[in-house]
């Protein structure tokens, strides 16, 4: 699979790149709740990039997303696949 030349950069975030198990990761981002403006920008970005992700010299694409509650927190789970 040839790579594509736009990527959505969420560097610009807070976030956790965690390996999920074989080529998967997530991301988590924290937010401050269910209906934080990120999520919004964030989903966004990753379509308009036609899920395409780049972090952390990872090429990646999306899977899907969700919100995760731990302790009160609020994070955004990104679930992504290296290209």
């Amino acid at each position: 699979m040839l790579k594509p030349i736009r990527y959505a950069k969420l560097d610009t975030y807070d976030y956790d790149l965690l390996m999920a198990g074989g080529s998967v990761y997530s991301i988590a981002i924290p937010v401050t709740s269910d209906t934080d403006v990120d999520i919004t920008d964030i989903s966004s970005e990753i379509t308009a990039n036609d899920g395409f992700i780049y972090v952390e010299d990872h090429y990646l694409t999306f899977i899907q997303t969700e919100i995760n509650v731990v302790a009160g927190n609020y994070f955004m789970i990104i679930l992504v696949e290296e290209i």
